[in-house]
C-alpha cells in the first residue's frame, strides 16, 4: 500500500481553504495539514476537523514555515489578503508577495514535489486595449489595476521564479468566487445586500466561479502532471447587475434599479475616501472598490477544460444552491455547499 501524500494547505481557516480541506478529506489518499493564523477560527467546518493536523503560522514567520513544511509532499497555497483599503496596502503586499516568496524558498529547500498556487484573475491585469483576457495576456501597467491585483501579480512572479529554480506546480487564477460559508464578508455580501433590499448596482462585467469548482481545480492540479504555468478557473462572464438580478429573483426580492455610472463614481470617490479614513476597514465602498466594479472584462476558461479536465457548474446552479442555504440557515453559523 502506497503511503499517503502529505498535503499542506495555507489559509486553511479561510473560505476557499476550508472547501479545499473538506474535499481533500473526502479521499483516502492524503494526509492533510491545515496551516492558519492564530486569530482565525475553523467555524466553516462541521465534521472531520479531527482528521486534519492543524498548525499555526504566519507567512512572514520563516522558522514556523520551515517547521510546517518538513516532510510535506504538496503545498496548496490558498492564503492571501484581499483588501481595497489604503491603510492596509503595506500589510497586503507583505502577506501576498513576501509571504509567497518565503513559501517558495522553503519549498525549494525542502524539495517539495508539487506547489499549487491560488492566484486570481486580478493578476492578469486590466489592459485598456482589450476586454477578452486569457492566460498568455501580458501585464499592462495601468491605473485600472488595484493594489490587490498588483500584489497577486508579484506573488505569481515569485511562483514562476520557483518554477525556474526547479519547483513543479500549477497556478490557478479563479474568477470572483461564489459560495456559502461566511455570510458577512467577501462575495456573500452580494446575497446579504440583495436580501436586505439593495437599490444600486455596479456597472462592471467580470468572471464568476463556484467555490466548489475552484476546490475541484485544486484537486485536479494535485493529481494531474504539473504544468508550471497558470490557468484561468472561471465559469461565467456576466455583469454585476445580471448577477444581482438573478439573486433577487431567487429571493423573490426587488432587483436593483439604479446603476453606479461613471459620473456617480467620480462624484462619490472623494466621499468614499473620507468615509474610509473615518471608518477604516468597516467601510466597504472604498474608491478602489468603486473603480474595480466598473470595468468590463471577460475571461477565457478553455485551457482549464483542456489541461485540467474542468467541468464547471452553471451560474444558476451556484446561485440556487447558495440562496437555498441562505434561506435555511442565515444568520446562523457558516454552512458549506455540498
Amino acid at each position: 500500500m502506497l503511503p499517503k501524500q502529505k498535503i499542506l494547505v495555507t489559509g486553511a481557516g479561510g473560505f476557499l481553504g476550508g472547501y479545499v480541506i473538506r474535499d481533500l478529506l473526502r479521499t483516502s489518499n492524503y494526509e492533510v495539514i491545515g496551516l492558519k493564523r492564530t486569530n482565525i477560527t475553523r467555524s466553516i467546518f462541521k465534521n472531520n476537523t479531527g482528521k486534519v493536523r492543524w498548525l499555526e503560522a504566519d507567512l512572514l514567520d520563516t522558522p514556523a514555515l520551515e517547521h510546517a513544511l518538513k516532510g510535506v509532499d504538496v503545498v496548496v497555497h490558498a492564503a492571501a489578503m484581499v483588501s481595497f483599503h489604503k491603510r492596509r496596502r503595506k500589510e497586503m503586499y507583505r502577506i501576498n508577495q513576501t509571504g509567497t516568496a518565503n513559501l517558495i524558498n522553503i519549498a525549494l529547500d525542502n524539495q517539495i514535489k508539487k506547489f499549487v498556487h491560488i492566484s486570481s484573475i486580478a493578476s492578469l491585469g486590466r489592459p485598456p486595449e482589450t476586454s477578452e483576457l486569457h492566460e498568455q495576456i501580458e501585464w499592462t501597467t495601468s491605473n485600472r489595476n488595484s493594489h490587490y491585483a498588483i500584489s497577486k501579480k508579484l506573488a505569481e512572479l515569485e511562483v514562476f521564479r520557483g518554477f525556474a529554480e526547479g519547483l513543479e506546480g500549477t497556478i490557478l487564477c479563479p474568477g470572483v468566487i461564489l459560495g456559502s460559508g461566511y455570510w458577512d464578508q467577501g462575495t456573500a455580501l452580494f446575497f446579504k445586500s440583495v436580501y436586505n433590499g439593495l437599490k444600486i448596482s455596479p456597472i462592471g462585467h467580470t468572471g464568476f466561479v463556484d467555490v466548489r469548482d475552484v476546490s475541484q481545480a485544486v484537486l485536479n492540479a494535485i493529481k494531474l502532471p504539473s504544468l508550471n504555468d497558470r490557468l484561468i478557473i472561471n465559469s461565467t462572464n456576466t455583469s454585476y447587475l445580471d448577477l444581482l438580478c438573478r439573486i433577487a429573483n431567487l429571493f423573490n426580492k426587488k432587483a436593483p434599479s439604479l446603476s453606479m455610472t461613471r459620473f456617480k463614481i467620480n462624484w462619490l470617490s472623494p466621499i468614499a475616501q473620507i468615509a474610509e479614513l473615518l471608518l477604516g476597514a468597516s467601510w466597504n465602498y472604498t474608491p478602489e472598490v468603486l473603480r474595480n466594479t466598473s470595468y468590463h472584462y471577460s475571461y477565457q476558461n478553455q485551457q482549464s477544460i483542456d489541461k485540467l479536465d474542468m467541468r464547471y457548474r452553471t451560474l444558476d446552479e451556484t446561485l440556487q444552491d447558495i440562496t437555498q442555504i441562505w434561506t435555511s440557515y442565515y444568520p446562523g453559523e457558516g454552512i458549506m455547499l455540498e
